[in-house]
């Protein structure tokens, strides 16, 4: 598969890439907003979720994979909090 492909089949799954951006750099803003106390585990396993969240709404709620992103995301930052 090339990359047009890729993309065309990203496209299908996720949304247009543009109402993605916009999406996820609106979710994004509301992170830095209140996302200060965030160690840099948190931050970075929020802003991936936040990714994933934007896809589903994009149009990707129907992906599983994303779904299944998200908890396991979260089980590494839940993990990292429990060893600290």
């Amino acid at each position: 598969m090339d990359i047009k492909e890729t993309l065309a089949e990203r496209r299908i799954q996720h949304g247009p890439f543009d109402e993605h951006a916009t999406i996820e750099r609106q979710l994004r803003a509301l992170m830095k907003d209140y996302g200060s106390k965030l160690n840099s585990v948190q931050e970075i396993g929020l802003g991936i979720i936040l990714h994933k969240i934007a896809r589903i709404l994009n149009g990707g709620h129907q992906h599983s994979d994303t779904w299944k992103d998200i908890a396991g995301y979260a089980l590494l930052v839940e993990q990292n909090i429990l060893n600290e």
